[in-house]
Order: structure tokens, then C-alpha cells, then sequence
């Protein structure tokens, strides 16, 4: 992990640990938002309640870095009935959020201060597979790569619009396109 993401004195203390008990935390925003953890069970943290999906879930391709650089990884599920990839497929999430936090446990399985994270991105469209098992993979983008995608903006009264409604600061601009304008003349 980078040194730049703060944690607390309880959690430095806890990686000072020989042994660490960890735990990874998905939030993803969707028509009802979707939160699991790598344990087993339910637990609350953030007066939200995430579900424990054990070995079924996986979390590929995160990685931090002090470049400024996108970065992506990839949210799978395995395990689940046919019925539920139907669902998430037919699900509008691409660019809805998602975010994940790692927690860290004492010996007696209690989370420590406030885990570290959030890593948040912009998902992306999901794919199923379908085999003895059934499993859904999720992209997610770091907000990064708009870096690379162009805002084409026009100055037009409709783009402005578009952004701010009822606002008339390009009203004329159309008009004043092919004015002829006289300069010095009295």
C-alpha cells in the first residue's frame, strides 16, 4: 500500500502485528447498493450492513502507485444461481460507483479503528460466465481515465442548456455567428 493513504494509530499498531487478520470491503452503488466482505456472515461497519461472501468473491487488479496513472481492477462473484447474472447483466451500472476499504481484525475478530480505503471507481459493463459454477465479473475504472477521454463542449446556447438550465448566457451567441460588424464607421 501506498504511504500517502492516512490510517490510525490502531491500525498501524495492528500491521505492526505478527499475525494480521484481514478483511476486504465492497461497496457498489446499483439500483439497491450491493455491499459484501471477504469474511463469512454479516457485519456492520459505517451503520451499513455488508454481506459475507467468503472464498465465492474476488477482487483482481488493485494495485496502488505514486504515478498519476488510471488504474482499474475487477470485482468477481462465483457461485451464484443463472437467475442472478440475468439480473445483473439487465442492471444499468455502468459508471455507477464502487468503492473498497481493507480492514483489519484483532484476536477476538473485531474490526480495529477505521479501515483503510476507500479506493472508489466508476464501474463498468459486467460479464457472466456460465459453467458448473456461474460467475459475474465487474470492471471498475479509476476516475483517472477520463484523463484520456475528450469533453467536447460547443458554445451553444443548447450545450448550455444541456449543463445549466435556464441559463441565458449564450442566447445570442448563434445570432452574433454571422453578424457583420462594422468597426470605426459613425
Amino acid at each position: 500500500m501506498s504511504t500517502n493513504r492516512p490510517m490510525t494509530p490502531a491500525v498501524d499498531a495492528a500491521l505492526s502485528q505478527s499475525n494480521i487478520r484481514v478483511a476486504v470491503l465492497v461497496e457498489m452503488e446499483m439500483s439497491e447498493p450491493v455491499r459484501a466482505w471477504s469474511g463469512v456472515g454479516t457485519l456492520t461497519w459505517n451503520g451499513k450492513e455488508f454481506l459475507g461472501v467468503g472464498l465465492f468473491g474476488n477482487i483482481t487488479g488493485l494495485e496502488e502507485s505514486d504515478e498519476l496513472r488510471a488504474t482499474g481492477y475487477a470485482i468477481s462473484l462465483s457461485g451464484i444461481s443463472p437467475e442472478m447474472i440475468a439480473a445483473a447483466l439487465n442492471e444499468p451500472i455502468q459508471g455507477k460507483p464502487a468503492s473498497i476499504w481493507v480492514a483489519f481484525f484483532d484476536e477476538n475478530h473485531q474490526m480495529i479503528a477505521d479501515p483503510v480505503g476507500p479506493w472508489k471507481g466508476r464501474m463498468d459493463a459486467p460479464t457472466g460466465e456460465l459453467g458448473e459454477t456461474a460467475t459475474i465479473t465487474i470492471p471498475v475504472e479509476s476516475r483517472m481515465v477520463d484523463w484520456y477521454r475528450p469533453k467536447i463542449r460547443r458554445y451553444t446556447q443548447a450545450d448550455l442548456q444541456s449543463r445549466y438550465p435556464g441559463d441565458r448566457g449564450l442566447e445570442f451567441i448563434e445570432k452574433m455567428v454571422n453578424a457583420e460588424i462594422i468597426w470605426g464607421r459613425g
